[in-house]
């Protein structure tokens, strides 16, 4: 399945999911977490532009001024390579910050776009290599699902978020591949799946 056929699948999945109910939406301190893929394109000054598929992750928490408006941060990024216990010099990545907001436009419903500004943070454990960092930009849509028996209490509900962000950053110059300064830009579209509390 297409990115974009995906994209129109969870908005047209979101859109005729039954009407949320009133209490579904609550002001006041929220959490949530994802896990997902994500599909980036990087772009270098010297070397080779490269395509790659990767776990993509994030970790979400603010405060909702008003029921139909979230504002928080989210730490996240993409896992390049894998840290190894054994090799100190296996491990890359890109992790990212975002000051965001998410916004609720249809009353009856859970569905959200959401939009963030931050920095992003290349890093690596290769040895040579030195890590750098930039500033990029995101993107979203999603929507919550109440999970009804998990949890459910007068102060809060958790939620099944499903979202897909598209995000797009630059950093450097910095030395990678050793012995290469270059500066790096990235464009990435991420599938998460995601668990919020509210």
């Amino acid at each position: 399945m297409s990115a974009m056929r995906f994209v129109l699948f969870l908005l047209a999945f979101a859109l005729a999911a039954p009407a949320a109910l009133a209490q579904d939406f609550r002001t006041g301190f929220w959490a949530g977490g994802d896990v997902g893929v994500g599909f980036l394109k990087r772009k270098f000054d010297v070397t080779n532009n490269r395509d790659d598929t990767k776990l993509a992750f994030a970790i979400r928490g603010g405060y909702a001024f008003t029921p139909r408006l979230l504002l928080g941060l989210e730490a996240g990024g993409w896992s390049l390579e894998s840290t190894n216990r054994r090799d100190d010099a296996r491990g890359q990545g890109i992790s990212t910050l975002y000051l965001f907001g998410q916004a609720y436009p249809f009353e009856d419903r859970l569905f959200f776009v959401k939009g963030g500004v931050g920095g992003v943070r290349f890093w690596t454990n290769h040895n040579g290599e030195v890590s750098d960092s930039g500033s990029g930009f995101m993107l979203g849509i999603g929507n919550d699902f109440n999970l009804t028996n998990l949890g459910s209490s007068p102060r809060g509900r958790f939620y099944l978020t499903p979202s897909v962000d598209f995000s797009w950053g630059h950093f450097g110059p910095t030395l990678s591949p050793p012995g290469v300064y270059q500066n790096q830009s990235y464009r990435a579209i991420s599938f998460r799946l995601g668990v919020t509390y509210r």
